[in-house]
């Protein structure tokens, strides 16, 4: 029997419908009538209102066109994965549903090759290593999110220490890139070079930031930060000792009241100490007279940065690179209240929950408490 095409099935079966008889079509075309029979079945065309027809084999296209629709939202739905999920995760979620809704269906839907997924299937079970790694990676997701993706692999690493568990930065690292985990990180430091000699007022510190005890140098500096395009201003006081941000105040200008204010709440909550030597930049704020009398009457010494040498103030300086790239360059704000809200929350997890490389990756308020458990 000749092979005859969908098209030209439904054309005999219309003149099957427009009168010509089985066993004329059958002889003519050299057809068995039983299959012919089975294309009537399949071809007739059923009316539908509106002067439509449908035929018995479009409603059972449709049919099946459905079902794989509606498998694949339920695949979708259950696997708990996306297009852009590590090819384990998609593997796993493919041996769950499989049995359900074959083989493939899952690998068409998460665009998996079908070969991936046998090999997969026929391959032994999870080594150790896999094993540790399912384990490991909801913890460094939850460090991760936490800091607000703010922390990379070292701290990371730091901060699963101290939960007992021992892993090398170099596998967080593996591990973060199959989560696609990806922190946001700060800016290539700026080299400055040293203007001539003709300094306006004395360095006393003489970038000696490492200091043994707390409330021996704090350092300062202000900075621009923006609420709906309007510059504000930040001002942050730390102590060397352990970088802790004993105080910060936010106001619409800088003038010496920012400082003032402060100074005041930093010398405050550290209980009024004695022997303190106050570090800034030459910025007229901490050179008019109202600080400079401030901080005599409170006995403090003070020193200042070389004109046009920000390295002489590292420190202050990389704060407000960390609280820049990993806080406020990622967000817009739309009042004062946000900003405030999200300067105090960013220096809150920087003193108790970002870990310092310089201290094997202690937190600022860790090394204050050692300190004074040890004194």
């Amino acid at each position: 029997m000749t092979k005859y095409t969908e098209t030209q099935k439904q054309e005999l079966v219309k003149h099957y419908e427009n009168g010509i008889s089985v066993s004329d079509i059958c002889e003519k075309h050299n057809i068995p009538n039983s299959t012919f029979y089975n294309w009537i079945k399949k071809y007739k065309q059923i009316s539908l209102p509106n002067n439509r027809t449908i035929t018995p084999r479009q409603v059972y296209l449709l049919q099946k066109q459905l079902k794989r629709l509606t498998d694949e939202n339920e695949i979708w739905r259950k696997c708990k994965c996306t297009l852009d999920s590590p090819l384990s995760e998609k593997l796993g979620a493919i041996k769950n549903l499989y049995e359900e809704y074959g083989v493939h269906a899952c690998c068409r839907v998460l665009e998996v090759q079908r070969s991936t997924f046998y090999h997969y299937l026929k391959s032994p079970e999870q080594t150790l290593l896999q094993k540790e790694d399912e384990l490991l990676k909801p913890l460094v997701k939850q460090i991760f999110d936490n800091s607000k993706g703010r922390i990379g692999a070292k701290k990371i690493r730091a901060c699963m220490i101290t939960k007992g568990h021992k892993v090398s930065a170099e596998r967080i690292v593996r591990l973060m890139r199959e989560m696609n985990l990806v922190c946001v990180s700060t800016k290539k430091h700026i080299t400055y070079n040293l203007p001539p000699q003709g300094r306006y007022r004395r360095d006393k510190l003489k970038r000696q930031f490492d200091q043994s005890t707390p409330n021996t140098v704090w350092v300062s500096d202000i900075t621009q930060l923006y609420v709906n395009y309007k510059v504000y201003y930040l001002c942050v006081i730390i102590d060397l000792f352990s970088r802790k941000v004993i105080a910060h105040h936010i106001a619409n200008n800088q003038r010496t009241e920012i400082v003032v204010a402060t100074f005041k709440s930093a010398y405050k909550k550290r209980d009024y100490p004695t022997d303190l030597l106050f570090h800034s930049y030459q910025g007229g704020q901490y050179s008019s007279y109202e600080f400079r009398k401030l901080l005599r009457d409170n006995r403090i010494e003070q020193s200042f940065s070389n004109p046009g040498c920000p390295y002489d103030n590292a420190v202050a300086e990389s704060f407000f690179r960390s609280i820049k790239a990993e806080e406020t360059s990622t967000k817009y704000y739309r009042t004062l209240n946000e900003l405030r809200a999200s300067v105090a929350e960013y220096i809150k997890f920087f003193n108790n929950k970002r870990p310092h490389q310089k201290f094997t990756y202690l937190t600022p308020n860790q090394v204050e408490q050692n300190y004074y458990n040890n004194k």
